[in-house]
């Protein structure tokens, strides 16, 4: 009989645990209008080539998740405050910054096609592939807190070939594994 309501409570647990509800965090976009005023000066200031495109309003929880692993499970802001996700655009590419209220920078994701390359990239493409043409470059930024990773992306060709070179800032050679 132990036996029984032993499992009989463990299949209990069990239902309860796979058929839990998940919780749904609102995000809501928003004008310009609704975001406080030293947001929109500090973005007008510091990315006069962009225009805004998108506003939208988050809980930080949403944020959180990345913030993790660099903060070691500590939330970087209150539970509940919000955070301010600005997607920038111009005609090379696309910036999204994610922004408390107070209007410090939390996090950077920014994908722009066909920037200048740093000499050092440069200076080895013509070195290891010499008769090879640029078609395309991409600068991708990936950035939390001051911390976080730039590449390039090059894409090249000769002829009927092609291929896709990666790069660290420095003009170091990197796998397309870390691109995300």
């Amino acid at each position: 009989m132990k036996l029984k309501s032993s499992l009989a409570f463990g299949l209990f647990l069990f239902a309860n645990v796979t058929f839990a509800q998940k919780a749904v965090l609102k995000v809501e976009q928003i004008g310009e209008e609704e975001i406080p005023v030293n947001l929109v000066e500090e973005i007008e200031e510091d990315y006069s080539d962009f225009y805004i495109d998108q506003i939208t309003v988050m809980p930080s929880t949403l944020l959180q998740e990345d913030f993790k692993v660099v903060y070691k499970n500590k939330p970087v802001t209150g539970l509940f405050s919000n955070t301010y996700e600005i997607v920038l655009k111009t005609v090379d590419g696309t910036e999204k910054i994610y922004m408390n209220k107070d209007g410090d920078v939390l996090m950077v994701k920014k994908d722009l096609e066909n920037v200048d390359l740093p000499q050092s990239i440069t200076d080895k493409i013509n070195k290891d592939y010499p008769d090879w043409t640029v078609l395309k470059t991409i600068e991708k930024v990936r950035t939390k807190l001051n911390k976080g990773t730039e590449l390039y992306m090059v894409y090249i060709t000769k002829g009927e070939d092609k291929n896709v070179i990666y790069f660290t800032k420095t003009g170091q050679y990197m796998d397309n594994k870390h691109t995300k």
